[in-house]
């Protein structure tokens, strides 16, 4: 189709927005887009040829996106952000050159200080594109996040791109100072000291879960003072040595985490005897299930509660097939 007037004719409204937008290359046939994402990324396509396009964008996050995004794909000097007549696109388009540039200079020529601020954590992202709070770049200057006046956007350029033994003094907000601390426990090999100073206890005993789990440690889910989370921390090291020490599960006490760790043990050694100890009966059908599958035994299906269940246990081993994410799903 090579003439838009055959657009006109389509009855049915998305179907005929497909059809302007495929002539994207015309302003006008744009503004004929009924949906509005359509309409507003038909405009963005044509901000290669006019960045002021962008203003025509109605929600107002796509329209700085569309500054930003197009001043990083298509302008390479600032003369051409100062013809934008939106002041806000016109401070996203020196975000997205300074972006490119990786240049902390052209952010501090924005007037509005939160904008600055945003422009600094997007320079910064463009410095240090591998980092996401658990690494860290040695060659990253701090100083840029302290010229962050934003406490928020502080706090994040700390946490995100600067978690390191000085970092948590400077974030002010709780829950990023815990993250940082958690990310500290995880880069530093798992040292305790970490998890300790987390105020908030059940990121603290998340931390401490963690680093059970990497160490395989039972002794440091003793740490957490909630029975279930403990049991949850004791699951954990089990997992960690796939489930190879049934003797884990014995001292779980919460009745569910002690049935889904037999369960486990039973799917990597072929234990059968332990579907027996599973109490669950979600779980215990779904181990009865299992069995079958292995054992090609119909015995197992008839020791199956759910009478669903048991019907696909029935269906299953006459040859039938099923999502092995359909048991998950149950459970």
């Amino acid at each position: 189709m090579n003439n838009p007037i055959f657009c006109d004719k389509i009855n049915k409204s998305n179907r005929r927005d497909i059809c302007y937008f495929s002539f994207k290359g015309i302003v006008e046939i744009c503004d004929k887009i009924e949906d509005q994402r359509k309409r507003d990324n038909c405009y963005f396509f044509q901000t290669s040829r006019d960045i002021n396009l962008c203003d025509k964008v109605q929600d107002e996050e796509r329209k700085r996106n569309c500054y930003f995004d197009a001043s990083r794909l298509y302008i390479k000097d600032l003369a051409t952000c100062n013809t934008i007549i939106n002041s806000e696109g016109r401070a996203y388009c020196y975000m997205g050159i300074a972006y490119n540039q990786e240049s902390i200079g052209i952010c501090d020529k924005l007037e509005n200080p939160e904008m600055r601020d945003e422009c600094y954590v997007e320079v910064v992202s463009r410095l240090n594109p591998q980092l996401i709070g658990w690494q860290r770049n040695s060659h990253f200057d701090p100083a840029i996040c302290d010229k962050i006046k934003t406490p928020q956007k502080k706090d994040e350029c700390y946490f995100t791109y600067y978690c390191d033994i000085e970092a948590p003094e400077k974030i002010k907000d709780p829950k990023e100072k815990d993250d940082c601390y958690f990310a500290m426990a995880l880069r530093s090999g798992g040292n305790l000291k970490f998890c300790d100073k987390i105020k908030d206890q059940k990121t603290r005993w998340q931390c401490y879960t963690v680093i059970a789990f990497s160490r395989i440690n039972l002794t440091i889910c003793n740490k957490i003072k909630d029975e279930k989370q403990k049991d949850w921390c004791y699951y954990q090291v089990a997992d960690s040595i796939s489930f190879q020490n049934k003797n884990i599960c014995k001292i779980i006490k919460t009745q569910e985490i002690k049935d889904r760790c037999y369960s486990q043990v039973v799917f990597y050694s072929g234990n059968l005897a332990l579907c027996e100890k599973i109490q669950t009966p979600k779980i215990k059908d779904n181990c009865y299930f299992y069995l079958t599958r292995v054992a090609k035994d119909f015995a197992f299906c008839d020791k199956i509660n759910n009478q669903e269940k048991k019907d696909d246990c029935y269906y299953v081993l006459e040859g039938g097939w099923l999502w092995l994410d359909e048991l998950d799903e149950e459970e």
